[in-house]
């Protein structure tokens, strides 16, 4: 959140429903609860479920954005397609916060970038560094019950059904319960 330096003015997009841009969906709507915040995600199931439950702070967009009206945008999609939309949706000038990991996609700089003159960072959330603890601080602080319905706990037994059904899951987020038992 520190490197996309977002300001009350910001219009922001985030790129993607799953784990990263609900998580980002659940920050910038507490931290920054009077910005306008859109987000997309071709798995309509997950973005109606997100917006459901944020239906006060942001809006979901029915198709991918084509004009470059945003001056903040998260890419969280995890597609190397989500990109090219980011790149689409920017204004000069603006911002691109990149959390996806393409995984073997070949993602690749689209050619109306340059004359934008944005800016691009990539990030990543892992280990256990001062921005992880706080934002399970974050999340602990703010959390409320019908937040529940964004994820689901499965268990391991039918870890094979949760993958192939994944893409098309309403969750943002799937947990894998290991247990002894």
């Amino acid at each position: 959140m520190k490197l996309s330096k977002v300001q009350r003015s910001d219009r922001i997009l985030i790129l993607g429903a799953g784990g990263q841009g609900t998580l980002l969906s659940l920050a910038l709507s507490w931290l920054f609860p009077k910005s306008k915040i859109e987000v997309y995600d071709p798995n309509r199931d997950k973005l109606r479920n997100l917006a459901s439950v944020l239906r006060e702070t942001i809006s979901p967009l029915s198709n991918p954005p084509t004009l470059a009206k945003y001056s903040l945008v998260f890419e969280a999609s995890g597609q190397a397609e989500g990109f090219d939309y980011a790149v689409a949706a920017v204004q000069n000038a603006g911002r691109i916060i990149v959390s996806s990991r393409y995984r073997g996609q070949n993602a690749h700089l689209p050619e109306e970038i340059a004359p934008k003159g944005c800016s691009i960072k990539f990030s990543n959330l892992n280990g256990d560094g001062s921005p992880f603890t706080q934002a399970i601080q974050l999340l602990a602080s703010h959390w409320r019950e019908d937040y529940n319905q964004l994820i689901t706990i499965e268990s391991l037994s039918i870890i094979n059904d949760v993958f192939t059904n994944l893409d098309t899951s309403q969750y943002g987020k799937t947990i894998i319960q290991i247990s002894r038992d």
